[in-house]
């Protein structure tokens, strides 16, 4: 038995050795082209194919006949959709969204030099005092619904301070004065997140990185019992889950802003838009 065994092993032995190798195969004598330069032509021709992949159960057959075509969230930019092509029924039908006109502003809590346009507005301080001043959109009769938590509101300011120093700032819902809001400081060049739950105190996050001296975007997002989000720009700053005791009460001051010079001369801030959007009463 180990006899006819040593002589199959030297039978396969002896075929195996009269085989080519690749390195010994005979070349193309018209052809010199490399095995990754075909694999890169063939990929090319592919790519290049426009009906590759359309065929019955291929992924872009698939994704042109598929009722709901799904991205990653906010992949879709606006530079996308075809000017005209946005019609009324597109439009959140569940929700109150509103660019607020500047000119509705209430802000004889401030300086009478303050003065609102449409599209711009300059609320001020004195000179001289160093008390709070403060503009507001609210009330029992006009948009007296604005704000509150259970509304889960999206709201959003574009401004700019008129200094950066001698100064200190609140914007958002609710009444900054009176420890119950949420929203955004700006102190001393810096800025804040800020909100106030049933602690008197209110709470503060420094937001770095972000140049107050020039116009911005900040947003804050309520989703009511969940969280809560900062944003500057469309970029998240800040979030917070939700704390069962947080205060937010909308109504009398909805959308607010307080402001004082702490030194210096009169303290001015420009505002260029107030966004709200919320569920409806």
């Amino acid at each position: 038995m180990a006899r006819n065994m040593t002589q199959f092993i030297l039978i396969l032995s002896l075929i195996f050795m009269t085989l080519p190798t690749w390195g010994m195969l005979e070349k193309s004598q018209t052809d010199d082209q490399t095995i990754d330069e075909a694999v890169a032509v063939a990929i090319t021709a592919h790519l290049a194919d426009a009906a590759a992949h359309v065929g019955a159960g291929q992924s872009l057959q698939s994704h042109a006949a598929a009722e709901i075509i799904d991205h990653l969230a906010s992949s879709i930019v606006a530079d996308k959709i075809k000017v005209g092509q946005l019609v009324l029924n597109h439009f959140n039908n569940t929700r109150f969204l509103s660019q607020i006109p500047l000119v509705d502003i209430d802000y004889s809590g401030c300086n009478p030099s303050s003065f609102a346009y449409p599209l711009y507005a300059e609320i001020s301080t004195s000179g001289s005092d160093t008390g709070w001043n403060e503009a507001i959109i609210g009330g029992d009769q006009r948009y007296g619904f604005i704000g509150a938590a259970s509304k889960n509101p999206v709201f959003r300011f574009r401004l700019v301070p008129f200094r950066t120093t001698d100064m200190e700032v609140y914007f958002g819902i609710g009444d900054f004065l009176g420890d119950g809001a949420l929203g955004f400081k700006m102190t001393g060049g810096a800025l804040k997140a800020v909100w106030w739950d049933d602690d008197p105190a209110e709470h503060l996050v420094a937001i770095a990185d972000i140049d107050i001296s020039a116009p911005h975007n900040y947003s804050v997002e309520v989703v009511n019992g969940e969280s809560i989000k900062w944003l500057v720009d469309g970029v998240v700053v800040y979030s917070l889950a939700w704390p069962a005791d947080i205060t937010i009460v909308g109504g009398n001051k909805g959308l607010t802003i307080s402001i004082r010079r702490t030194a210096g001369g009169a303290f001015v801030l420009i505002l260029y838009q107030l966004v709200l959007e919320q569920d409806f009463v």
